[in-house]
C-alpha cells in the first residue's frame, strides 16, 4: 500500500522523481531522472487519495461505527510490485492470531534503477495488533532513500496514542490503519498512515466489477477505489472478500501495481 516522505502509502509507495545520486559532498539529490523512462515519483500508501461520485461513495458518516470482522488468521499475501510493468520489488503481509485478536506483519522492499544504477530505494516494516477489528498497537519503521521514519502507537484506557514524524496525537474511537487485506476495515472514514503517523480522512468507493490477473490467470473480482486528499488507490477483491491486487498512479501518470505472482 501509502513513497514520498509527504505521502501515506500507508505502506504502499507512490513514486517520486528518481535520479542517480550526486557524488559525495555534492548538492542534495534533485530526484529527477536523466531519462523519461525513469522519470517517476515514489510516494507511500502506495500512495496515500479524491472524492468520486457521491452515489457510490462510502463516507464515514454513512458507515456503521462498529468495525467489521477481524482479519482471517493464518493468511499470507506475497505481492510482486511493478512500475509500468517493470519489477521493482515485493510487499508481503501476514495475518495471524484469532478473529478477535490478530497480529499483522508487513514488509516491503522496493528499488528503482536507471541503467543498472539504483536511483530510489524504499524499505518498510510494520507490526500491528488488532482487537475486535480495532488497532491496539502499531510499530512501523520506514527507510526511504536513507531517511528513516518511525511510528509507534498504543491503545490505553482513554485513547490510541501515536508518536511519529507528524508529532504526537491522541486518537479517539476505533482506530484503523490502511488494512488493505480486509476491505471492511477500510470503511471507517479515517485511517492511520504507518509511515507518517497521520490520521488521514479517506473514502471507499465500490466500482464496477473488473477481472484481474492472479497467479498468471484472469479471475473475476470486485473493484474498489480508496481515496484521500493526496492519493487514490484501486483495490481488487474476490467475491468472497480475499484481497487480490492493488494499483495506484504517480503524479506523472505512471502505474504502480501489486499482483500475486504465479
Amino acid at each position: 500500500m501509502h513513497f514520498s516522505r509527504a505521502s501515506l502509502f500507508p505502506a504502499i509507495p507512490r513514486l517520486r522523481d528518481a535520479a542517480p545520486r550526486p557524488v559525495p559532498g555534492g548538492p542534495p539529490p534533485c530526484i529527477r531522472a536523466a531519462r523519461p523512462d525513469v522519470h517517476t515519483r515514489v510516494s507511500t500508501s502506495v500512495s496515500p487519495l479524491l472524492a468520486a461520485s457521491a452515489g457510490a461513495l462510502l463516507l464515514a458518516g454513512a458507515l456503521p461505527a462498529a468495525a467489521g470482522p477481524a482479519p482471517e488468521a493464518g493468511h499470507r499475501w506475497h505481492f510482486a510490485v511493478s512500475l509500468d510493468g517493470h519489477p521493482i520489488g515485493w510487499h508481503d503481509f501476514t495475518v495471524s492470531g484469532s478473529p478477535e485478536e490478530a497480529t499483522v506483519d508487513s514488509e516491503a522492499h522496493l528499488r528503482v534503477t536507471a541503467l543498472l544504477i539504483p536511483v530510489y530505494s524504499y524499505e518498510h516494516r510494520d507490526y500491528e495488533r488488532w482487537r475486535g477489528g480495532c488497532l491496539s498497537q502499531i510499530d512501523a519503521r520506514t527507510n526511504e532513500d536513507g531517511h528513516e521514519y518511525i511510528v509507534h502507537g498504543q491503545q490505553d484506557d482513554n485513547a490510541f496514542k501515536v508518536h511519529g514524524p507528524s508529532g504526537p496525537a491522541a486518537l479517539q474511537g476505533c482506530v484503523r490503519s490502511f488494512a488493505y487485506w480486509d476491505r471492511q476495515l477500510l470503511q471507517g472514514g479515517r485511517l492511520l498512515n504507518a509511515q507518517t503517523g497521520r490520521y488521514e480522512p479517506v473514502a471507499l468507493t465500490h466500482l464496477p466489477d473488473d477481472p484481474v490477473l492472479v497467479r498468471g490467470r484472469t479471475v473475476p473480482a470486485e473493484h474498489y477505489a480508496l481515496e484521500a486528499q493526496a492519493f487514490r488507490v484501486e483495490l481488487w477483491y474476490s467475491p468472497e472478500g480475499e484481497w487480490l491486487a492493488l494499483a495506484s498512479r504517480t503524479a506523472e501518470g505512471r502505474q504502480i501495481r501489486y499482483e500475486i505472482p504465479p
